[in-house]
């Protein structure tokens, strides 16, 4: 993982080079992370794919890395389960208050009326 942040910060430090106020960085936020998928170079590679490429080369047992992290991946699995139910619940809950508001809108205007 040091790895794969630290080809990440040195690309930063590469697209930065020659702008005084950015030439060097001595780290970044984890949430842009994601931004490291969607930054291209001219042949279309993301930066991510770029370091991870590189650090294929270096050493393949790189691409065991995920396979230490499985019980984390199932958890994602359970947190998208657990956010449709919600989901729903929130549906259902908008569908019964639609309804209440019709109600009382119907009889507040009998009453105008």
């Amino acid at each position: 993982m040091k790895d794969v942040l630290g080809g990440i910060l040195k690309i930063g430090n590469v697209m930065n080079a020659g702008n005084k106020n950015r030439g060097r960085a001595d780290g970044f936020l984890l949430d842009s992370l994601s931004r490291s998928f969607s930054v291209k170079d001219v042949d279309g590679q993301s930066v991510m794919k770029i370091v991870i490429d590189q650090l294929l080369k270096k050493d393949e047992s790189i691409s065991k890395f995920k396979d230490k992290f499985s019980n984390c991946y199932k958890s994602l699995k359970s947190k998208a389960k657990d956010l449709a139910d919600d989901t729903k619940k929130c549906q259902t809950q908008l569908s019964l208050k639609l309804l209440e508001y019709d109600s009382i809108k119907q009889a507040d205007s009998d009453v105008s009326a």
